[in-house]
């Protein structure tokens, strides 16, 4: 538990920008994946798909700042199939 610690702690002093943008969207993802299963079959995609975009865009974003470009192109990926699905929940 103190590695665990101590990781986290370098992790924030290395770059607290990225350490709160990754975390931010991985726990906004983790709550969406419990609406997901809780609402299952017919959780409210346009919400879910508005939030997976904004998440998508916040791990490109710490991606990018921890020098990771495989996980940019992996995020950016993941938001375009997401604006892809947000633009078809708006249209109906």
């Amino acid at each position: 538990m103190q590695q665990l610690v101590v990781a986290v702690k370098k992790d924030w002093a290395a770059g607290p920008i990225r350490f709160i943008c990754e975390n931010v969207a991985a726990s906004l993802n983790i709550c969406c994946a419990i609406v997901m299963a809780l609402m299952s079959p017919n959780p409210p995609m346009l919400q879910l798909y508005a939030v997976f975009v904004f998440t998508s865009i916040l791990f490109a974003i710490a991606s990018y700042m921890r020098g990771a470009p495989n996980l940019v192109a992996m995020f950016g990926m993941y938001t375009m199939i997401d604006t892809i699905g947000l633009v078809r929940s708006i249209q109906g």
